[in-house]
């Protein structure tokens, strides 16, 4: 059977975990990379470890590639960034969550899947995390689920973490929205079912 082909938009940290993934899936073959003009030295890093061709213009690599899946890591801001290009040419998406900075956002970008007629998902790892499966596995032992609550006991600002993510508006409002975006996917997840609200709170 024939591989699949995928190009990835942006090359921060999270893209090795998707480069890793198309790499061990055995079905797909990671073709091309593009990274913001700012961090390009970081895109031409990640081409050279992971063999794909790098492209300083993403539109350029979209038109020349056509590949079948393009995958966007860049900051929440910038999801849309690339996607009606790459899905006219007939490729489906995956975005890292949460999807879209804004409800709007997320709904243009559910509409392009719609208008091209491409899959869209949106990158969810805690569904493939051990300590979820093994949960899972046993849950069946347990009873209904009637109350679950998550806490998240390490730090934030750790030297691995990238300055945007900080930052309130293309950090997606910083810490607490971008972690909370974790804990309500693994609490749906491992509930069985959507939260009625949300509250959080943080300490030292």
């Amino acid at each position: 059977m024939k591989k699949l082909t995928a190009n990835i938009i942006g090359t921060g940290a999270i893209s090795d975990a998707h480069a890793s993934a198309i790499h061990k899936s055995g079905l797909i073959e990671l073709t091309a990379c593009w990274n913001r003009k700012e961090d390009q030295d970081k895109g031409e890093a990640f081409a050279e470890k992971h063999g794909v061709k790098y492209y300083s213009s993403v539109d350029e690599m979209l038109d020349t590639e056509k590949a079948d899946i393009t995958v966007n890591c860049l900051p929440y801001k910038y999801h849309e960034l690339g996607l009606e290009k790459a899905a006219a040419n007939g490729s489906h998406l995956v975005v890292e969550k949460p999807m879209g900075i804004s409800i709007p956002a997320c709904k243009r970008i559910i509409s392009l899947a719609k208008k091209y007629n491409v899959k869209l998902i949106v990158s969810e790892a805690m569904r493939f995390n051990a300590a979820n499966l093994a949960y899972l596995s046993l849950k069946e032992n347990f009873g209904r689920t009637i109350h679950m609550i998550d806490t998240n006991y390490r730090s934030y600002f750790s030297n691995e973490r990238a300055a945007w993510a900080l930052d309130p508006v293309v950090g997606f409002g910083g810490m607490i929205l971008n972690v909370g975006v974790h804990r309500v996917a693994r609490l749906r997840l491992l509930a069985g079912a959507e939260e009625v609200s949300v509250s959080a709170n943080t300490g030292e």
